[in-house]
């Protein structure tokens, strides 16, 4: 194998900067190896130091950048998934392997044999150095996107081939082939090139399916039981409750310290290059490693949490500090910190066994049990409390309680540091408990403090959410959009929870996706000022808030009767080309008449430019509808080969009506001059966050109006008025002949649209004294704009306010039209452009909140806690307590949630005026939902 050591002078190789092994050609290669286009490839750079992480999400990077990345010592990964983290994932091409300290020759026969058990060819195998790791890639016939299949296979494939366990996130680093492998801080040689990941196999044609590795699992009985006793899958300490199920015997106390260390100074000092077969190899040191980890977090555990994420950390700081004095990273070739930070969390077992293995002797520990919620403290736990003077007698003249009440006022006293240690040692003497005990309900009191401070600045934040949400249940759109419309729309989703604002806004969508092209409306004649009236829609909703059903009412079916026409249209033209065409050669055939569709489900950029430039011919644009928006977002760009008029830069140009060309698909040219298309769907707040929190330097997402929908339970009534279904069908009647006048459609004689005769655009413009008011708005948006930093998405958000404003206002003007309430070629009035200002403001303050939560990605634990107590009282209808909302929690999100923090949560619900509390002596209290809140 090559030498890819540095062999650099001492004083070069100590530079941490110096990492000129980039090999452009090998890290194309690899990208495209396992089905990405290099453009199109997510990577990440992380500094040797463990600071300076910088995330190059598609189009973001260059074989330049990566270079002066290396140059500056950062490693480089590629993330075949091509998200942020495992939920951002979409799809992914490949399945792949790792093993770490293993030789090549190892890894080959690891491959080899399971060849021989049917596992197919890989297509990439690449070395990241010679003492480093291999990894080994198969690509897949095309890309996988039901993820948690796509996971469970590859904990089969961990099991099968004894490969790292953490691979199996379809989000995971992986070492990007031509990269300089740079040693990490606390290696012996931090910060110097190693080596570099280097290609050792590859086979462009060797490509698999998911079916194909399924089956081979399947065919192997032997690795269900191997599935069963793996701890593949278990990332975090198992609870209380999994340890017992795993052990016949009773549970013991958490081992002491001074015996831990005791064990694990039986354990020989790690060695590297140790022969075949021999107990002490890597992998020895690396289970003992983890098990040591969960030994430490079992003594540090609290005992009323199912996972202490505090002790976690500790016991991970803990298990590398300890390791590091066993068998230091810079003599005995590894890196303690890497084995651990790539380690599945292990039971404490998998340490004693080994202990035991070199002859440690483990020792019985007296069965003690928690007493009344106070740890067990071992005999030769360390203490700092004076010596007992021969003679005296303990006694105690504090009770827990009263001892816990002076922890309390000292806290609240602001006392801390030395002050706080004398009042602890005296306590502890006066209450006759150990210093450890009482140190463990300080922190308990801490904690609970800290909860209440998180509750209160929750509070704060819910009450806002509270004020806009009775703003929005108070928006009458009777005054907004002309009665009958408004009242037609409020008919046709009776029963069902959308506030007014979300139901105009969803039916103005519809209207902009009809509009003739070229329509438009010009806001300030001086500057030109005109935009397209097209828009961009997002309905905003939790699971089962009924989005699809709000879509279906007032976006996909008012249209369905233009479409019929259209329809029948080409049925008889489609009839008399056969008839013209019919025996003919194609070549001599006239063109196939084409179908225009005003909405569209699904569309590649290709397919959509082809429509986009028929629809052109026929004057007409097309509203693209997606009942899960999400799919629309992650899907731009993927597995394609980038550049200029990509999907995500299409959908950008295609806001503002611009023109397109392309000659990339089957050397048929796509043309169009203009185009006018509006796009509407729906999204869950989570996925918007995890969207958003990825960045929006484009401005995609401030392209787009958002309405949120309340999280509140409706029950949908059962029996109706007499006569509804004629009141529901004038309704629907009425919002079909909006759509119908705004479409502009003349029909020949036979009833169908005329699309010989180009419809006439609507082209709107503003009074002088409305010009005047929207000048001053967009003046007051733009100082907004400024006065935000350079990376704040709500700078983006502000900047398209303006002309979403124009937007909405020839929208309501062209319905007002047809209501016969103003004149299609007057200018739109002072009052109609501050309706029209007014909604925009009440649209945009919900989306600027949502922005303002930490990056855009997620709100504070508080206020989603809150949040989701708030959802569980409110279905359940009732008063509950803490312990009846936690059952109705799912494990994740008990996680670390004490009832000290879930009673601050609910607090903070009372102080927003969402909830109502009872308390009763001897009873625990109540919290009651009041009010509703929007996403």
């Amino acid at each position: 194998m090559a030498d890819l050591t540095d062999h650099r002078p001492e004083q070069q190789r100590s530079q941490a900067t110096a990492a000129p092994l980039f090999d452009r050609e090998a890290a194309s290669q690899h990208c495209q190896l396992i089905g990405l286009e290099p453009q199109q490839a997510h990577l990440r750079a992380l500094h040797w130091n463990g600071g300076g992480a910088r995330d190059l999400p598609p189009g973001k990077h260059s074989p330049q950048l990566l270079e002066e990345l290396q140059q500056q010592g950062h490693r480089l990964y590629v993330i075949a998934g091509g998200g942020r983290n495992r939920e951002a994932v979409a799809a992914i091409p490949a399945v792949f392997a790792e093993w770490d300290g293993l030789i090549l020759e190892d890894v080959e026969a690891l491959l080899h044999e399971a060849q021989l058990q049917g596992l197919p060819e890989p297509t990439l195998l690449l070395t990241t150095w010679e003492h480093g790791s291999a990894h080994v890639w198969w690509r897949l016939d095309q890309p996988c996107t039901d993820i948690p299949r796509w996971e469970r296979l590859m904990v089969r494939l961990v099991v099968a081939l004894g490969s790292d366990p953490v691979c199996v996130d379809p989000s995971r680093l992986m070492r990007l082939a031509g990269s300089a492998y740079i040693a990490k801080a606390g290696h012996s040689r931090q910060g110097q090139v190693l080596g570099q990941a280097r290609i050792f196999h590859d086979d462009p044609e060797a490509t698999t399916t998911l079916e194909e590795l399924e089956a081979q699992f399947q065919q192997r009985p032997e690795l269900a039981e191997q599935l069963k006793q793996s701890s593949v899958a278990t990332y975090d300490p198992p609870t209380d409750a999994e340890r017992q199920q795993r052990r016949e015997k009773a549970l013991l106390p958490p081992r002491p310290m001074a015996q831990i260390k005791a064990a694990l100074a039986c354990i020989p000092k790690r060695e590297s290059g140790l022969p075949d077969g021999d107990p002490w190899r890597y992998p020895a040191h690396r289970f003992a490693a983890a098990g040591l980890r969960d030994a430490l977090y079992r003594l540090h555990k609290r005992p009323d949490l199912e996972i202490d994420e505090e002790a976690k950390a500790t016991a991970h700081a803990e298990a590398l500090e300890l390791m590091e004095e066993h068998s230091p990273s810079r003599e005995c070739g590894w890196d303690v910190a890497q084995v651990l930070g790539s380690s599945a969390w292990l039971d404490e077992g998998t340490f004693w066994s080994r202990a035991a293995r070199a002859g440690f002797a483990l020792a019985a520990l007296p069965p003690t049990p928690p007493l009344d919620g106070v740890p067990w403290i071992p005999e030769d736990a360390p203490t700092n409390a004076p010596p007992a003077q021969p003679g005296a007698k303990a006694t105690a003249s504090l009770t827990l309680e009263e001892a816990t009440a002076r922890l309390r006022q000292a806290r609240a006293d602001g006392c801390d540091g030395v002050e706080l240690e004398t009042l602890l040692q005296g306590l502890a003497e006066q209450s006759g408990h150990h210093p450890a005990a009482l140190h463990k309900i300080l922190q308990e009191i801490d904690r609970e403090a800290e909860a209440e401070i998180a509750g209160d600045a929750a509070a704060q934040e819910l009450a806002v959410v509270r004020d806009y949400e009775r703003e929005i249940q108070g928006f009458e759109i009777a005054g907004f959009l002309p009665p009958r419309i408004a009242a037609a729309l409020h008919t046709v989703t009776h029963g069902l929870p959308y506030p007014g604002p979300t139901l105009a806004v969803s039916f103005l969508a519809a209207v902009s996706g009809v509009l003739p092209l070229g329509s438009e409306i010009l806001g300030l004649e001086a500057s030109d000022y005109r935009v397209p009236i097209n828009l961009y829609l997002a309905l905003v909703g939790h699971t089962g808030d009924r989005k699809s059903q709000l879509g279906r009412a007032t976006i996909t079916r008012p249209p369905a009767e233009i479409q019929r026409l259209y329809n029948r249209a080409h049925a008889e033209a489609l009839q008399a080309w056969q008839l013209e065409n019919e025996g003919k050669k194609k070549e001599d055939r006239s063109p196939k008449p084409f179908l225009h569709r005003l909405q569209l489900q699904d569309y590649t950029g290709e397919a959509l430019a082809h429509r986009l430039m028929e629809a052109e011919k026929i004057q007409r644009g097309i509203l693209i509808f997606r009942d899960e928006l999400s799919g629309l977002f992650r899907s731009l760009d993927r597995y394609r080969s980038g550049g200029k008029g990509g999907d995500e830069e299409q959908l950008l140009e295609m806001y503002g009506g611009e023109p397109f060309a392309s000659a990339r698909v089957e050397a048929v040219e796509r043309v169009y001059d203009r185009c006018h298309v509006s796009i509407a769907g729906t999204i869950q707040p989570a996925t918007l966050r995890a969207l958003m929190g990825s960045g929006d330097d484009q401005g995609k997402f401030a392209r787009f109006l958002f309405a949120p929908l309340l999280d509140r339970p409706e029950r949908i009534p059962t029996r109706l008025p007499d006569g509804w279904s004629q009141v529901v069908g004038e309704a629907r009647a009425t919002l079909a002949a909006a759509i119908k006048h705004a479409a502009r459609i003349d029909l020949d004689s036979a009833g169908n649209p005329d699309v010989r005769m180009p419809p006439l655009p609507w082209r709107l413009t503003l009074t002088q004294e409305a010009q005047e008011r929207f000048a001053d708005w967009d003046h007051d948006l733009q100082k907004q704009r400024h006065s935000l930093p350079k990376e704040d998405p709500r700078r983006g958000v502000l900047g398209k306010t303006s002309s979403q404003g124009l937007r909405v206002m020839g929208l309501t003007h062209i319905l007002w039209t047809g209501a016969g309430e103003a004149d299609p070629g007057d200018p739109l009035s002072l009052a109609e452009v501050e309706r029209s200002l007014a909604f925009v403001e009440l649209l945009q303050r919900w989306v600027m909140g949502f922005h303002a939560s930490p990056a855009a990605a997620e709100e504070p634990q508080m206020q989603q806690l809150a949040r989701r107590i708030h959802q569980i009282t409110t279905r359940a209808g009732g008063w509950m307590t803490w312990k009846e909302i936690r059952d109705r929690m799912n494990a994740g999100e008990k996680k670390g949630i004490t009832s000290a923090v879930g009673n601050a949560a609910m607090g903070a619900l009372v102080r927003a005026g969402l909830g109502e509390l009872k308390e009763r002596d001897g009873s625990p209290r109540a919290l009651r939902a009041t009010g509703s809140l929007p996403p």
